[in-house]
C-alpha cells in the first residue's frame, strides 16, 4: 500500500509541476458536455460487453448470463479503486465463485485469460495505428513494430507450449532451475495457470466471438480516451488516442494508489507530448478521462454490491483471507 502510493505521488508530482491549475480547472469546467456524454455512454457499453465476453469465457465451466456476471465482475473493479495492488481480481474470484457455484480457480482462469486477450488487442491496436502511417515519430513506429512483432512472437510460443505441453514444461522447469526456489516455483505456477486459461479456447467459433468482443470493448475505451480529449479541444487523432490508450493501460499495470490517480495523469502527459500537446491540455483531458471512468464503476459497484447482498465489509475481509 505504501509503494504503490509513493508511486501515484511521484507520478501525481511529475505530472503537475509545469502545470497551470486555475487554467486547467477552467478547461475541465469549461469542457464539452457532448463529447464527455460520449466518454460515459463509451465506458458503459465497455463494460457491459466485457461481461457478455466473461460469460463466453466462463462457458466451458459455467453458462452465465450476461446480467448475472455483470454485477459479479463489476464487484472486482469495484475492489481494485478501494484496494491496493489489483487485489480486485482476488474479489472477483471470489465473488464468482460464490455466485456461480464453482471453484476459485475455475473463476481465477478466466480472469487471467482476460488479462492475456486484452495485452494482446491493445498491444495489436496500438502497433496497426503506428505502423499505417499515422504516427508522429520513428520511434512511436518502430514501437508500434516491436508490439505486434511481441504479440506474434508470445502466441506463437503458447500454440507450442500448448501443442506440447509437457515438453513446454519441461522446458521451463529446466529455465527455472538456476532461480531460488520460491522465484522458480512462481514463475513455474504462473506458466501452468495461463496454460490452463489458454485450454478453455478450444472451439473456433468462441476464439473468434472474444477476440472480436476484445477489440470492440478496446476500441470503445480508445473512443472514451479521444472524446475526453475532444472535450477539452486537443485532437490528435485516432493514432493519438492509441499511444494514449497504451501509455494508460500500462500506467494502471503499475503498483500505485487505489484508483490509480497519479500515473493515469502522468500516462497522458507523456504520451500526447510527441503530439506538442501541453501539460494542461493533457491533464485536462486525463481528468475528463479518469472522473467518468472512476465513477461509472464506483456507482455501478455499490448496485452491485445492493443486488448480490453484499457488503463492503464482505469483501475486505475476503481479500484480507487471500491476502
Amino acid at each position: 500500500m505504501l509503494f504503490g502510493t509513493v508511486i501515484s505521488a511521484v507520478a501525481f508530482y511529475f505530472a503537475l509541476h509545469n502545470v497551470d491549475m486555475s487554467a486547467l480547472l477552467d478547461s475541465v469546467i469549461s469542457s464539452d458536455p457532448v463529447w464527455v456524454a460520449l466518454v460515459l455512454v463509451a465506458y458503459l457499453v465497455h463494460f457491459w460487453l466485457k461481461a457478455v465476453r466473461w460469460c463466453d469465457l466462463l462457458k466451458p465451466v459455467y453458462r452465465a448470463r450476461t446480467a448475472e456476471a455483470y454485477p459479479v465482475m463489476m464487484t472486482g473493479f469495484f475492489a481494485n479503486n478501494l484496494l491496493p495492488a489489483h487485489l480486485g481480481e482476488f474479489v472477483r474470484m471470489y465473488v464468482g465463485s460464490k455466485a456461480f457455484g464453482i471453484r476459485k480457480t475455475e473463476v481465477f482462469t478466466t480472469i487471467v485469460l482476460e488479462r492475456i486477450l486484452d495485452f494482446t488487442v491493445i498491444a495489436l491496436m496500438f502497433g496497426a495505428a503506428m505502423t499505417g502511417g499515422q504516427a508522429v515519430s520513428d520511434r512511436l513506429v518502430y514501437a508500434g513494430q516491436a508490439m505486434i512483432g511481441v504479440t506474434v512472437l508470445a502466441w506463437s510460443m503458447i500454440i507450442i507450449a500448448l501443442r506440447f505441453e509437457s515438453s513446454a514444461q519441461r522446458v521451463v522447469h529446466w529455465l527455472i532451475s538456476p532461480f531460488p526456489d520460491v522465484i522458480g516455483k512462481s514463475i513455474e505456477s504462473m506458466f501452468s495457470l495461463a496454460l490452463a486459461a489458454t485450454h478453455s479456447l478450444k472451439s473456433v467459433h468462441l476464439v473468434v466471438r472474444v477476440v472480436f468482443l476484445s477489440f470492440l470493448q478496446w476500441a470503445l475505451v480508445g473512443l472514451a480516451v479521444y472524446a475526453a480529449l475532444m472535450s477539452v479541444g486537443v485532437e490528435v487523432g485516432v493514432a493519438g488516442a492509441m499511444v494514449v490508450l497504451a501509455a494508460t493501460v500500462l500506467a494502471v499495470s503499475l503498483p500505485a494508489a487505489p484508483g490509480f490517480f497519479g500515473t493515469v495523469q502522468l500516462a497522458f502527459v507523456l504520451a500526447l507530448a510527441p503530439y506538442g500537446i501541453s501539460e494542461n491540455a493533457a491533464l485536462a483531458g486525463s481528468i475528463i478521462f479518469h472522473i467518468i471512468s472512476y465513477l461509472v464503476v464506483m456507482v455501478s459497484g455499490v448496485i452491485a454490491l445492493h443486488q448480490l447482498d453484499m457488503r463492503l465489509s464482505d469483501l475486505k475481509r475476503e481479500t484480507e483471507r487471500n491476502g
